[in-house]
């Protein structure tokens, strides 16, 4: 009888996908600048952006999310407005893991482009979410 058991909760847990970790853009407060540098860590990972000369400054708020709508889906960055310009921040680490937003849809925006849609989300950074697979 115990052996049964053991083997059915072993199939189980083979047949159970995988928990992804649920993440967003990393909050304003959180990012540090170091001359045109900016960085962030958050439940996403590391996070880094460069800003042209033109753009600089400190993180005033935060602008956007875009997840290219492709397979499979990849968050493309997340967007600051800066007190002179924006800045982009892209995942580090975690750039090219494949994301999902299908628990989230209500956050974020199809925009239809001409080569392929992306997924635009611009509440706050922390309504941005979506799931990192693993």
């Amino acid at each position: 009888m115990k052996l049964k058991t053991v083997l059915a909760i072993g199939l189980a847990t083979l047949t159970t996908p995988a928990l992804a970790n649920v993440a967003s853009c990393p909050e304003p407060e959180s990012i540090s600048v170091a001359h045109f540098t900016y960085t962030a860590s958050n439940e996403a990972g590391d996070w880094i952006g460069i800003a042209s000369q033109r753009n600089r400054g400190s993180i005033v708020s935060f602008r956007e999310a875009v997840i290219f709508d492709l397979q499979p889906r990849k968050l493309q960055k997340c967007t600051y407005n800066l007190s002179d310009g924006v800045v982009d921040l892209y995942m580090d680490e975690n750039r090219d893991t494949p994301v999902s937003i299908d628990n989230y849809e209500s956050g974020w925006e199809r925009m239809t482009g001409g080569w392929f849609d992306v997924f635009e989300c611009r509440g706050s950074a922390s309504s941005c979410q979506f799931e990192l697979a693993q």
